[in-house]
């Protein structure tokens, strides 16, 4: 028996050996990845080495044994890696963003080791992408989303051409994508603002304050782009539900104490709501019959020459308030000729009695702020918000809106948004296209409708504000919507 015991105790501690040698000769033979070089993925360039790049380029890493790399960092930031790129002599990768500047670059094996390497990335300078809103008074923040807003200084044009300084207001959490910036007294309107990093110095393309085209500025009855012009009248529904013309409904701001009221972002601001209203608005500026002989026939006279109607967009400053938010309601916009106004279907109604806008042809573009519940049947008019908004919309601070010209093109009545989509996929109801284009010379008036989604519908009470319509260069800054409601691109 104590043989046994022996004879066992010694296979045991043979055992043991041949584990520890094994681990140990595991060990000894992992294989130790090897940076031989890093070029760029560009091959017109593959002929030289790089030794520092910027966030965002592709590059190839050369080198040994690479397959059994599971990371690669930049200042602790992780590349994605694709497994197809990752071989045993290189690794394709895009270098991720980095908040600042590094010096070296570490692959990660999946044995844990960590291999450094000397390779700098270069900060860019900064990219501004978008402000949410263009009209910010003095005194109060603009805030600008972009990229790598490290360390930075800002600066605005005052009136004389030079840059005035600007207070940076620090963010919780710090970010080098947004950078919020108090604005200066002095600044001069429709100038850019200039962000400058350790890198660079640039320009937005976007305008601070662009009054290049306003066509409605409440501060002001009139259309501002040079005629006394006329707020027309609203409607809201009888007592049995029935849509009828009222007075008007439209409120210039600020006045009168009422503590819902936002503080302007451009002076005097028009108000939407339900205290008074719950059918629909029309707010339309039009030129009066002794200005039809004016050479100036188009409210995009200014830039008329400059760009085709495609490369212009329609914007404008909105606040909507988070407790009473929007959720039954879209905007209608829609341009009309000389001698007529936006009206039925995609026609200008004539407003001289003599007949100069008929058969004239007015595309639309629709403005859906909120994303509906909604029921797919098999005609437009049916469409429901159902058990109500899946989305509703509010803003609670000023932001700006952006429709582009080239989404004009629907009828502007007898349709609906979701008709859209309801006559492209099932093929039923109203065509709510307008087959015929926008053209400069049929802008001279414009109109915005604000009307209720179904049947005079909206669930609550809602307090809408808006300020300065604007017709400018498309530079893609400003909230942008789907046809069929909710916001496609935000700040």
């Amino acid at each position: 028996m104590k043989t046994l015991k022996k004879i066992l105790a010694a296979l045991f501690c043979l055992y043991c050996f041949g584990v520890l040698l094994s681990s140990c000769v595991d060990k000894e033979y992992e294989p130790i990845p090897k940076i031989k070089c890093i070029i760029p993925a560009d091959r017109t360039k593959q002929d030289s080495l790089l030794v520092s790049s910027n966030s965002g380029t592709h590059i190839i890493i050369v080198g040994e044994n690479l397959q059994i790399v599971d990371q690669v960092l930049f200042d602790d930031v992780p590349a994605v890696l694709n497994p197809l790129y990752v071989t045993e002599h290189y690794i394709i990768l895009i270098i991720p963003d980095v908040p600042g500047s590094t010096s070296e670059i570490i692959l990660v094996t999946k044995y844990g080791q960590r291999i450094a390497s000397p390779f700098a990335i270069d900060i860019p300078a900064p990219r501004i992408d978008m402000f949410l809103c263009e009209f910010v008074p003095v005194g109060e923040i603009l805030k600008i989303k972009g990229k790598y807003f490290i360390d930075p200084l800002a600066y605005f044009y005052g009136e004389d051409g030079q840059l005035i300084p600007a207070e940076i207001v620090p963010q919780e959490p710090k970010s080098s994508d947004y950078i919020d910036i108090k604005v200066p007294a002095g600044v001069k309107h429709s100038t850019p603002v200039v962000i400058e990093n350790g890198t660079g110095k640039s320009e937005s393309k976007i305008l601070f304050r662009d009054k290049r085209n306003i066509i409605i500025d409440f501060d002001q009855y009139k259309a501002t782009w040079g005629y006394s012009g006329t707020i027309d009248q609203g409607v809201q529904p009888d007592a049995d539900g029935r849509c009828t013309w009222k007075e008007s409904y439209l409120s210039r701001l600020p006045k009168g104490d009422n503590s819902l009221n936002p503080k302007g972002c451009d002076g005097v601001y028009a108000q939407l709501n339900t205290n008074v209203f719950n059918g629909w608005y029309d707010i339309i500026f039009y030129v009066p019959e002794e200005d039809y002989d004016n050479p100036k026939k188009s409210c995009v006279e200014r830039f008329a020459d400059e760009y085709p109607l495609e490369a212009l967009t329609l914007k404008f400053e909105v606040y909507v308030h988070k407790e009473y938010p929007i959720n039954g309601m879209y905007g209608l916009f829609a341009f009309a000729p000389e001698g007529s106004e936006p009206g039925s279907e995609c026609f200008g109604r004539d407003l001289s009695g003599n007949n100069k806008a008929d058969n004239i042809r007015v595309p639309g573009a629709w403005w859906v702020p909120f994303t509906p519940e909604i029921d797919k049947t098999d005609a437009w008019w049916k469409w429901e918000i159902g058990k109500g908004a899946k989305e509703v919309f509010y803003t609670d601070e000023w932001i700006t809106v952006s429709v582009p010209l080239s989404t004009f093109n629907k009828q502007t009545a007898g349709t609906h948004p979701l008709g859209v989509a309801n006559y492209i996929e099932a093929g039923t109801g109203n065509d709510p296209f307008c087959q015929t284009p926008l053209y400069k010379d049929r802008m001279w008036n414009f109109a915005f409708f604000w009307e209720p989604w179904s049947q005079c519908k909206q669930e609550g009470d809602f307090l809408c504000f808006l300020d300065n319509f604007r017709i400018v260069p498309d530079d893609k800054n400003g909230a942008l919507f789907g046809v069929a409601g909710g916001m496609t691109r935000k700040f």
